[in-house]
């Protein structure tokens, strides 16, 4: 009778385990799904890199993670906390939607938003200090603004 039992509880543990982790998979597998289709969104391939897929893309900014909005943090001369900003790369939208064409790939210099931070002091030219007063941005020479780069054009 204990052997039958612990036979049962063991067979019962072992089912338990194999729909757990069948479960579990299937988890992985859609967090997977979904986040690639997050990169090719976003005009990435699944390792990373700018992707050579034409067709729409959606880009976050990066200069203010798509909030539209860059922030200067402490307080100015007066004491008052700084306001926030209009983003000056993607201009208080957060992002930016166009259509890669055939044979293109994103710019790796503006990382498809067209446009660069002019302010001095800029470590990648692309985020914004915590110490700008007035940020800018100028069209990002290598891709004209465009936001991507044809392959073998220079």
């Amino acid at each position: 009778m204990k052997t039958a039992l612990a036979f049962l509880i063991f067979f019962g543990a072992a089912i338990y385990f194999i729909i757990r982790e069948r479960d579990e998979n299937a988890l992985l597998k859609d967090q997977v799904a979904a986040l690639t289709e997050q990169l090719a969104i976003a005009g990435l391939s699944p390792d990373g890199q700018p992707s050579t897929q034409a067709g729409p893309k959606r880009l976050t900014c990066p200069t203010c993670n798509g909030s539209g909005n860059s922030t200067q943090r402490g307080t100015n001369p007066n004491g008052k906390p700084y306001s926030p900003q209009r983003c000056p790369i993607c201009l208080g939208s957060g992002k930016r939607e166009f259509d890669l064409p055939p044979g293109a790939e994103l710019c790796t210099t503006c990382r498809g938003m067209g446009k660069r931070m002019t302010e001095p002091g800029k470590s990648d030219g692309l985020r914004l200090s915590t110490l700008d007063t007035a940020a800018t941005a100028t069209t990002c020479s290598p891709c004209l603004g465009k936001g991507f780069i044809r392959r073998g054009a220079k």
